[in-house]
């Protein structure tokens, strides 16, 4: 696969996680990784129940069944790992579409002190 850097490929999408979507390469079938902050532009909210990340600005949703075009933008094949891009997205910026899991989100601590959440 380390050949077919930046080349384009249909997918789709076959497990969606809190960091990101797995998709299976046509006519290729390997399975790379859209990471979420490949999503810019947007934050992403991952809800497992639907299977789904969704963009809480542009309400765009990427879930589990889903067609998309890719490219390959990076192979390690030690750690048999691919990295993916959507076509048509410019490189990802640090810190863009992160997404976060809502069950997972910290809840205030009930024990405030005079420097708001901090514990002593």
């Amino acid at each position: 696969m380390q050949a077919k850097i930046g080349e384009e490929f249909a997918g789709m999408v076959t497990k969606v996680a809190n960091f990101g979507l797995f998709v299976e390469l046509k006519d290729v079938y390997v399975d790379g990784l859209l990471h979420v902050t490949a999503l810019t532009n947007d934050y992403y909210h991952f809800d497992e129940v639907t299977h789904s990340l969704t963009g809480e600005r542009s309400g765009q949703s990427f879930k589990l069944g889903d067609q998309l075009r890719v490219v390959v933008s990076h192979v390690n094949v030690e750690d048999r790992k691919i990295d993916l891009q959507l076509v048509g997205s410019t490189a990802p910026s640090k810190g863009v579409g992160r997404a976060i899991a809502k069950h997972k989100r910290a809840a205030p601590t009930a024990n405030k002190g005079p420097r708001g959440n901090r514990r002593r």
